[in-house]
Order: C-alpha cells, then sequence, then structure tokens
C-alpha cells in the first residue's frame, strides 16, 4: 500500500533476461494508462504513464504478469514516480 500521494510516471529499463512476458502496472486494480498490456522482451525499453497515473495514500499499486513464455526468466524494472502532497 502507498504511504504517501505520489503519480506513477515511467517505467524504465523494463525486460527480461530470456524469454517472454505481458505486465501490466495497475492502482486499486486498475489499468494504469500506457504501463499495461507491455510485452517485455530480452530488448529493454522506457515507457512513459500517459493518464490513470495517480496514487492516493493507502493505495495498492500490482505488477500483474501474464502470457509467460516457457523459458521466461529475470524480469526488471524500475518504477519511476513523483511524491505529490
Amino acid at each position: 500500500k502507498a504511504a504517501f500521494p505520489s503519480t506513477i510516471d515511467q517505467i524504465r529499463g523494463l525486460v527480461t533476461s530470456a524469454g517472454t512476458v505481458t505486465l501490466a502496472i495497475k492502482i486499486n486494480g486498475t489499468n494504469v494508462t500506457s504501463l499495461s498490456a507491455l510485452a517485455v522482451t530480452t530488448t529493454p525499453q522506457d515507457v512513459t504513464a500517459t493518464a490513470a497515473f495517480t496514487v492516493a495514500t493507502g493505495d495498492e499499486i500490482t505488477f500483474v504478469t501474464t502470457s509467460v513464455s516457457a523459458d521466461c526468466a529475470g524480469l526488471k524494472f524500475t518504477l519511476k514516480g513523483t511524491r505529490t502532497q
């Protein structure tokens, strides 16, 4: 749960070490616009959120994976946000 209000701005360095997976970032079960249905491969990518990215204190941020290939491994990324008041 979020400890303070913020925005989710971007996902950086989204990559797997092998295989593929689809990733969605959600706030209280709602997709963050442009950060849902991300096709993750061994090629790093940065993606900027375009809407539905405001996080209130107590909100739950989840990372949902689907369509995971049998050889998928090493999913990693950095979630960039901005604290708001």
